[in-house]
């Protein structure tokens, strides 16, 4: 939907590690998504965004110290989604809530998760594709693991009229 905003906590290291299966099996990632955990989306939408806001998020990125991230797991959601869990996970669950209480009338994914899980989606089994595609996905970055990067900053993205997504802003972390 156009103007749709995001909150996400980007991990461009991972990206390039991880960004070929990203393109491939993530509709995200073909979007201009780069390999993130999500704070919270649906986010605010274009033009409601105002500087209040963009002082909270400051605020809230400023609030979190920069700090390594190591992804040494993958695991699934069903039989649909292969993610990365990140550790420690505490820093980026506690941005998502402290998000959520600042934007009570923006549900996280439209109110269907109530307890954030943090997880950087690399792949995702779609319209009754192929699993055993996405198994050797699983298979192939499994020996690639650990993955080590630094949650640094949270990026405000929206999404544009071409369903493309852009970064309007980043945060840093501890700043």
């Amino acid at each position: 939907m156009s103007g749709t905003g995001a909150l996400i906590v980007p991990f461009l290291g991972v990206d390039r590690a991880v960004g070929a299966f990203r393109r491939n099996h993530d509709p995200a990632a073909a979007l201009g998504v780069p390999a993130h955990i999500t704070i919270h989306y649906p986010w605010l939408r274009l033009p409601s965004v105002d500087q209040e806001d963009i002082r909270q998020v400051r605020e809230l990125a400023a609030a979190t110290p920069p700090h390594p991230v190591a992804f040494r797991e993958l695991r699934w959601f069903g039989t649909e989604v292969l993610w990365l869990a990140p550790d420690p996970a505490e820093s980026l669950v506690d941005l998502s809530e402290s998000s959520a209480r600042r934007w009570p009338g923006h549900l996280r994914y439209g109110g269907q998760m109530t307890a954030p899980v943090p997880h950087l989606m690399v792949a995702q089994v779609r319209d009754g594709g192929d699993r055993a595609e996405v198994a050797r996905v699983e298979a192939e970055l499994g020996e690639r693991l650990p993955l080590r990067d630094e949650a640094s900053e949270v990026w405000w993205m929206v999404q544009g009229e071409d369903g493309r997504w852009a970064r309007r802003a980043a945060f840093g972390f501890g700043r």
